[in-house]
């Protein structure tokens, strides 16, 4: 099934949006990790809080988008994580059971490792991706 062809699902805009590197803007120290460290970076889209252990191999970015809204991105959440944690490193978001559920605020956290522990980073076989010609759900272009 294409989500082209599914009633009242429309192509989001193909054109990516204007995209300037993180600057880092305070250091100081973690609270989430003993000895660790955290800085908080911005650009024109977002402010993010990165927190990594002592050993840099462990990390968490909170990101909130500067219009305070719930809007989540992908590819930019991507590129975000890239940019604090690097490349390498394996990103996840957790949905915890509901009574362990914090959710204060339109803030978006991504636990990072240096090392994923999962095969595959979970059974993703990449990098893979796609035009929103290409794509079979809604998509924009590339960043």
């Amino acid at each position: 099934m294409s989500w082209k062809n599914v009633k009242g699902i429309k192509p989001n805009d193909p054109k990516p949006r204007k995209w300037t590197p993180l600057k880092k803007i305070a250091e100081g120290s973690a609270t989430r990790f003993h000895n660790g460290i955290r800085i908080e970076y911005e650009n024109e889209h977002y402010t993010a809080y990165a927190e990594f252990s002592e050993d840099r191999t462990a990390g968490l970015i909170m990101i909130v988008n500067d219009d305070q809204s719930a809007r989540r991105d992908w590819r930019e959440f991507q590129r975000i994580k890239n940019e604090i944690a690097g490349p390498g490193w394996v990103g996840y978001e957790v949905y915890p059971p509901e009574h362990e559920v914090v959710d204060p605020s339109n803030a978006f956290f991504i636990w990072c490792f240096k090392e994923s522990k999962l095969p595959n980073s979970v059974g993703m076989n990449g990098p893979h991706y796609l035009s929103p010609e290409e794509s079979f759900a809604p998509q924009r272009g590339l960043i």
